[in-house]
């Protein structure tokens, strides 16, 4: 489990578009370094850099559920019982992987206690 971001801090290119914190260590724990892809900032640009490099993502949104906060949906992910994919959990302003037993895998920005963030989107991450 990667517990430090793989940027110290966000990088803006000269364009105005970035490579974050989050979205470069989710890649990077899927074992896509930032050196590999050049801007990563919104979530069309997660999904694109993730299938450009051999991987599904499939929304799971309205199966998961959308009106649930990240705590609820590690219960829900458990009960999948799908093995060998993760789940890209997207909150406001960040993304978050969960592995297949609901366990964070990255979180660059942890709460403690209860993690009540709203979900609004969530993919089903595998290999093809």
């Amino acid at each position: 489990m990667l517990t430090q971001p793989v940027l110290p801090d966000h990088i803006t290119h000269a364009s105005g578009r970035r490579k974050t914190c989050c979205t470069a260590t989710v890649l990077a724990a899927l074992g896509i370094e930032p050196g590999q892809y050049r801007y990563c900032s919104t979530e069309r640009d997660l999904l694109r850099i993730l299938r450009a490099h051999g991987f599904s993502a499939r929304s799971r949104t309205s199966t998961l559920g959308r009106r649930v906060s990240v705590h609820g949906m590690r219960e829900r992910v458990k009960g999948v019982g799908e093995t060998r994919v993760g789940y890209m959990v997207i909150v406001a302003g960040h993304v978050i992987l969960l592995g297949w037993q609901g366990r964070t895998l990255v979180d660059t920005a942890p709460v403690s206690g209860p993690d009540l963030r709203k979900v609004q989107r969530v993919y089903r991450i595998a290999r093809k």
